[in-house]
Formats: C-alpha cells, sequence, structure tokens
C-alpha cells in the first residue's frame, strides 16, 4: 500500500490579502484549500505576513478582554456573526469611516472590543453548553450501497480531547466505515471525554492528512495541545482498540523563528509498518526550512532527521512550499517542484531522496510549463504519475530507470471521444491509485466559468490509456479507490461522502452523511479486515 500526501491546487488569491480572508484564517474559519493557499502566500510575502501579525495581536488583545469560555464559532455562526462575523462588519465600518493613522486604528479596535463584548457578555453565556459538546459520529443514511468489502477511514471535523502522560490534547475524530454497510463501526480515538466542535480559533491545524498504516493496525494523526492553535506532535493510535499508544511532541530546534503555520505539514508510515516519517515546515533566520524526520513506530523515539540540515537550502528547496511529496517504500522519498535548469529551461525537476543514507541520489529534469497538481505512486514504488495542471498532462515515470516512460494528454486527439479542448484555469487536481496498481483515477475541477467543468478519468496503467471518463454536474473534490477497487469515493465540498461504480461510471449517489450535520474533512483509505 501506498501511503501518499494528496495535494490539491488551491483557489486564487490577490494580494494583499484581504482583511476579512486574513480574519477568517486567524479564527480556523478558512476551508481546507483557502487555507493551504494562504499559508504558502504568507511564506513568502512579507507585507501580508506583518497585517496578518498586525490583525493577530489586535485579536488576541480584544479575546483576552474576558475570561468568559469560547463558544464553539461552527454552531452559533448563524445565529450570531450572521455577516461573516462582528469583527468584520466593524472593518467595514472602519473602512467607510476611511480611517487612517494610529489614533483612528486604535479607535478601530475599541470598535472592535465593543462588539466582541457584547457577543461574549450576552450570547456565550446562554449557547455555551448548548452547543459546545457533541457525539460521537454516525452515518444518517439507513441503507447505503455497498461500495468494497473492507474497513475505510475518514476524519471529521470534531475533535476528541485525550489526556496522555498528564497532559490534554485534542485529537481529530476518525470514524472506521464497514465498505459493505456504510455503517460507522468505530470512532477513535478512545477516550472518556465527549467530542466537541473547534471553537473560535482553535483546531486550524486539522486539515494534515492522517496516515494509515499499511498492515491497517496504525493511525498516526497530528495532535494539538488543549486550546492550541497548530498541531505540534502527533499521535498514535491503535485502529483495533482505539487508544492512543502514544503521543510525541515535536520541539523546534535552536533558531527556529517563532511561527503561526502549521508545524507539522505530511504524515508518513512506512511500507513495513516500522516507521514513520514526519515533514515539518519552520522558518529558521527569516528563511523557510522544511526538515524530514524520521521516528520508530513501536516507541515513538526519533532517529537522526533525514532531510535537510536548516542550512541546506537545496534540499530545501526539494521539500519546501509548493513542492509535491511522496514516500512510495521504506527506501526513497520522491519530491517534485516546479524549476529551473542550468539552462534556463522551466520545467519540473523530481528529486529522488535516498532514505537510509540520507541524500538526494538522482534528479529528473522534465522541461515544460509546469502546474504541479499532484504527485501519486504505484503501491511497489515502481511508478510516479506527475500531473501537469498547465498543460493538463500525466506523466509515466519510472522509478527504476528514473526517466518519464509516457505521457497523455487530457482532452487532446486520443483521449475518451467528446471531451473538447483541455481545461482551462483549473482550479483542483485529485489523484488516486487502485489497491492493486493498475488504475489511475483523476478528477479535475475546474472554474465555473469553463465549457469543461468536472471531470473523472479513469487511466489503466499497464496499458497507460484511457478507460473512461465522466462528466459530472457538481465539483468532485478529493477521491480514494475503495478497497477492492471497485468504487471511486468522493469528499463533497459539503462534508459529505459519495460514491461512484468503476464499472458504470454515471452520476455518483450519496454514501456517508453525518447524522448530526458535521462535515468529514479528510479521508484516509481502506484495509482488510
Amino acid at each position: 500500500m501506498t501511503v501518499k500526501a494528496s495535494t490539491r491546487a488551491t483557489p486564487r488569491i490577490h494580494c494583499p490579502i484581504e482583511p476579512e480572508m486574513l480574519l477568517a484564517e486567524i479564527q480556523g474559519e478558512l476551508g481546507i484549500d483557502e487555507a493551504r493557499v494562504v499559508h504558502l502566500h504568507l511564506r513568502t510575502c512579507e507585507r501580508c505576513s506583518a497585517r496578518l501579525e498586525q490583525l493577530r495581536a489586535a485579536y488576541e488583545q480584544i479575546a483576552s478582554l474576558s475570561d468568559v469560555p469560547h463558544v464553539p464559532l461552527a454552531d452559533v455562526r448563524e445565529m450570531v456573526l450572521r455577516d461573516s462575523q462582528g469583527k468584520l462588519r466593524a472593518i467595514r465600518m472602519t473602512r467607510g469611516l476611511n480611517l487612517s493613522g494610529r489614533g483612528a486604528l486604535l479607535g478601530a479596535v475599541a470598535l472592535i472590543s465593543a462588539i466582541i463584548i457584547l457577543i461574549v457578555a450576552v450570547v456565550r453565556p446562554i449557547l455555551q453548553t448548548r452547543f459546545l459538546n457533541t457525539q460521537r459520529s454516525q452515518n444518517a443514511i439507513a441503507h447505503p450501497a455497498s461500495v468494497g468489502n473492507s474497513i475505510f477511514y475518514a476524519e471529521t471535523v470534531k475533535l476528541i480531547p485525550v489526556t496522555f502522560n498528564g497532559t490534554q490534547w485534542d485529537i481529530g475524530e476518525i470514524i472506521a466505515l464497514d465498505e459493505h454497510t456504510g455503517r460507522v463501526v468505530q470512532s477513535l480515538p478512545a477516550s472518556h471525554s465527549t467530542p466537541f466542535l473547534p471553537e473560535l480559533g482553535i483546531g486550524a491545524g486539522t486539515n494534515i492528512r492522517p496516515a494509515l498504516s499499511p498492515d491497517g493496525k496504525t493511525i498516526v494523526e497530528a495532535a494539538i495541545v488543549a486550546d492550541g492553535r497548530s498541531p505540534t506532535a502527533f499521535a498514535v493510535i491503535d485502529t483495533i482498540t482505539g487508544k492512543v499508544r502514544y503521543i510525541q511532541t515535536l520541539a523546534s530546534p535552536t533558531g527556529a523563528d517563532q511561527q503561526s503555520d502549521p508545524f507539522i505539514q505530511h504524515l508518513w508510515i512506512s511500507a513495513d509498518n516500522a516507521m514513520i516519517f514526519v515533514l515539518t515546515d519552520l522558518a529558521v533566520g527569516g528563511q523557510r526550512s522544511p526538515r524530514l524526520l524520521e521516528f520508530d513506530l513501536a516507541s515513538g523515539n526519533q532517529l537522526a532527521p533525514i532531510l535537510p540540515p536548516l542550512d541546506d537550502a537545496k534540499a530545501s528547496a526539494t521539500l519546501g512550499s509548493g513542492s509535491q511529496t511522496v514516500i512510495a517504500d521504506t527506501t526513497t522519498l520522491y519530491s517534485a517542484t516546479a524549476a529551473t535548469d542550468s539552462r534556463g529551461r522551466a520545467g519540473a525537476n523530481i528529486a529522488f531522496v535516498n532514505i537510509v543514507n540520507r541524500t538526494t541520489d538522482a534528479t529528473l529534469f522534465i522541461p515544460g510549463d509546469f502546474r504541479l497538481f499532484g504527485l501519486s505512486a504505484t503501491p511497489d514504488g515502481s511508478q510516479l504519475f506527475l500531473f501537469n495542471g498547465h498543460s493538463d498532462t500525466i506523466y509515466f515515470i519510472s522509478t527504476a530507470s528514473r526517466s518519464v516512460v509516457n505521457s497523455i494528454d487530457l482532452g487532446n486527439p486520443g483521449t475518451p471521444p467528446a471531451i473538447g479542448k483541455s481545461i482551462q484555469n483549473g482550479e483542483a487536481v485529485a489523484m488516486s491509485i487502485s489497491g492493486d496498481g493498475k488504475q489511475l483515477f483523476i478528477a479535475l475541477d475546474a472554474s465555473a466559468d469553463t465549457p469543461r467543468n468536472f471531470e473523472l478519468y479513469d487511466v489503466s496503467i499497464d496499458q497507460q490509456s484511457f478507460v473512461s471518463v465522466t462528466q459530472m454536474p457538481q465539483p468532485i473534490g478529493p477521491i480514494l479507490v475503495s478497497s477492492d477497487g471497485s468504487s471511486v469515493i468522493m469528499l463533497r465540498n459539503n462534508g459529505k461522502l459519495e460514491w461512484l461504480s468503476v464499472a458504470n461510471p454515471k452520476l455518483p449517489a450519496p454514501w456517508v452523511t453525518l447524522s448530526d450535520g458535521a462535515p468529514i474533512i479528510q479521508m484516509i483509505g481502506g484495509n482488510s479486515k
């Protein structure tokens, strides 16, 4: 089984970022895709980063004016913050008054403070006990279709308090779904505490996809210290008992800058179920410095950092912002980045990083104009698939020869009929490979003003050709193939799961809708019972 980080393109933003979006980022209210693109922009834009920190300082000062417990924002947004929250209304009012200078800014902060204090004093005490707690998730669909014969894991928006070694942590709820019945057979992690919905600015870092071990016995997911904002630890959970085996905290190395970005970026478990790989992202001396760390899964003991040393600019470019990264086995990490070669040609550079020797063994440069929308690998690690969103091209790459063996242009002659020209202004791409490594599925979501909007491609890996293409009436979103390869599972924008038959692809049908209306935010995948 390949445990990979699935990366999708994200919505565009304009610089400078609007204050409304910055405030939504501070409060953890951005969607998964919006949050990713904002994080990427803030890493390279000093102007927007400075504006974010100014707003954060004012926001936290306002929050400190009251010691009344927080009310979960997800539940009161319609009743209390109907117009994109009181703080955003105050900003619009400030713009209308054309305030300028330090005195005017203080006046705006005072206005915001008055609105927040009013909400805190009057509304929160009433709604606190009603909306904070929730229940373990169940599927509201009574008799969903069978999509496979195994267990499928997904993460919901809910957080579950867990106490480990005297410290309370908030861990995202993971549900185990029976693919045959659609029933939630388990909610993880086990805890005596009641699940709750994320509060104001809390749990903003839970968008990191958990990792499922190939043997299906372990899940590793990011953990946030109670009332924290970003994941600075990972929890190792036994899928059989639901218990947390341990929580491993990641310590910032000497010289690391203070930052608001999530510390953990990606999680993997090795193909032999023995190691955990953690990709972190830090700032050292004002420069981004991602690091790949290795831990023993059984004990949680950290081994030597694999890559890079904090001053290794080349490795930082390999793993940094905009890279597409996948670990397909226990020996090699593959990372694709947009780059230029020694001749000044634009293209994509794929690094083959030896995990054992902690060196970059080789690189492969593919010339052309690239928008990197995804990198995936077959379960045996023999092939990589790189998607270029600029030309809607999928590249077949042999890891043995470290070369491109074929490429297919979606929408061009030779693809399924009646598809038309390639997508323009593509917004998102998702890829998933069947467990047997024979089929590659590509979901393309374009902007609403294009002739081709939402399409799902089924590609034969052996034949390196198209099997089918299905046009959808709505955005497809992230996809995963069920355990037996019979169905494609889709995570919709509304947080519900739908399924599509591979043998007879038509319109997708509902599969999982949580009974309390809470959304599913991540699909993790499946394993045999």
